[in-house]
């Protein structure tokens, strides 16, 4: 099973892969130039950033910029990891910062199967 996360390409990495070492993964603490976070995929491409200056904790966020001129009508960030998860409660976290956000804004997390989604979550916030 694969599992994708996304704030809406499937990692590959030399190491192997397994729920104990996903925490160096699921970070932008790898080495950044500003601009989309390395080892993560999602689009379109311009509208992604890495961020040192608005962060929660450690060096670096990940952040979308979108404008009137932004290409498609909303923008993601994903991950995908190759890891069997099967009868393992997950968790996930994550601090959203909605600034100028005239939808919404979220947080999902699907579970792939050899046939397709198996479960998805979605953790949205409309803006006010």
């Amino acid at each position: 099973m694969r599992l994708l996360l996304g704030l809406a390409p499937l990692l590959c990495q030399a190491q192997a892969v397994n729920r104990f070492n996903l925490a160096p993964i699921l970070n932008f603490e790898t080495d950044q130039t500003g601009g989309p976070p390395r080892g993560w995929g999602g689009g379109p491409r311009e509208t992604l950033f890495t961020d040192d200056k608005t962060i929660h904790s450690g060096k670096w966020a990940a952040r979308l910029q979108r404008d009137a001129a932004s290409s498609s009508t909303f923008s993601t960030i994903t991950i995908g990891i190759p890891v069997d998860f099967s009868g393992t409660r997950l968790e996930l976290r994550g601090f959203l910062k909605l600034q100028d956000v005239s939808d919404f804004a979220g947080l999902w997390m699907r579970e792939d199967g050899d046939s397709g989604a198996v479960a998805f979550d979605n953790i949205c916030k409309a803006a006010r």
